[in-house]
């Protein structure tokens, strides 16, 4: 599956965009790419938390994410193609006195398409075993 995010212009986009200006400019061509591309990722989490969520039931029936997501870095993979490296804390409480938590690291692909539009392969994103945990 795919998933297509068209990245609006938005108030609080350009203002961070505006306020990373300065630091952006100093940094490679490269380099400050993949920062305006995270500095927009970042204005755009809370509509791809819901697609990047991981099921958690691999680890527990009960485990499920708890507190903020952070999206920590993007990574050049090749021509137009990027990995969005994620992390975000999860947690197993139930009343039997289990409790376990930690934190969840992940990263996503995604390519830019020449008309600004970021498409994510979201194809890894199903159920995953203990096996992954290797």
């Amino acid at each position: 599956m795919f998933y297509r995010l068209i990245l609006p212009a938005s108030s609080d986009l350009s203002r961070a965009l505006i306020q990373a200006q300065q630091e952006i400019d100093r940094l490679t061509p490269s380099t400050r790419l993949k920062r305006l591309l995270l500095l927009c990722l970042q204005a755009q989490q809370g509509s791809l938390q819901p697609l990047l969520e991981r099921d958690l039931s691999y680890l527990n029936p009960l485990a499920h994410s708890v507190g903020e997501w952070q999206f920590v870095r993007v990574e050049f993979c090749d021509k137009d193609r990027y990995l969005l490296h994620f992390e975000y804390d999860w947690q197993v409480f139930s009343c039997m006195g289990l409790n376990a938590s930690g934190r969840f690291v992940d990263k996503v692909a995604f390519c830019l398409e020449p008309n600004g539009v970021l498409c994510f392969d979201l194809h890894g994103f199903g159920h995953l075993s203990p096996a992954d945990e290797l």
